[in-house]
């Protein structure tokens, strides 16, 4: 479990592959926040929120890391797809100072490093990659998306994701 940054949201996770978040301002009064947060094939073991306390993370025996949009805790949502690497149960989840980056590690023996900035992130592949993927490349990897540039266009400016 864990505390949001400001102490009145708690978020919990548990074996039944859920997590919830409840409203812990009156200690006497602890009630329920939305609906169970689903989407882990397997119990919930680490849950973190993020400093601004508008995402949480959470880590599995699915040997998944998940994304959630709390910034209404009473409607929160999953953001995209489970983060996927670790090859065995994931034990911890953390967030950077800055919030930009996640911290997991996992029975795997491994620890990971997530960039949650999608600039940096792109910047990144770009460099190591030297370039855009080929249609082919990008059908055989993103088989429902429409191939797009991603490390410059077609006048050199870099691509921003917007």
């Amino acid at each position: 479990m864990a505390f949001a940054p400001k102490g009145h949201v708690l978020a919990t996770g548990g074996r039944d592959r859920t997590v919830r978040l409840w409203d812990v301002a009156r200690p006497g009064e602890v009630r329920a926040l939305g609906g169970e947060l689903a989407g882990h094939r397997g119990g919930v073991t680490s849950v973190s929120f993020a400093p601004d306390g508008r995402t949480l993370a959470s880590g599995g025996e699915d040997h998944a890391v998940r994304l959630w949009d709390v910034s209404d805790p009473a409607r929160a949502t999953a953001f995209g797809g489970p983060l996927t690497g670790h090859l065995d149960t994931v034990t911890s989840v953390s967030f950077a100072p800055d919030g930009d980056s996640l911290a997991s590690a996992g029975n795997d023996l491994t620890a990971r490093i997530w960039t949650l900035d999608t600039d940096r992130a792109v910047r990144y592949v770009c460099a190591r990659t030297g370039g855009d993927l080929t249609p082919a490349r990008w059908h055989e990897l993103l088989p429902g998306l429409a191939h797009r540039p991603t490390c410059g266009q077609d006048d050199g400016r870099p691509f921003t994701g917007r």
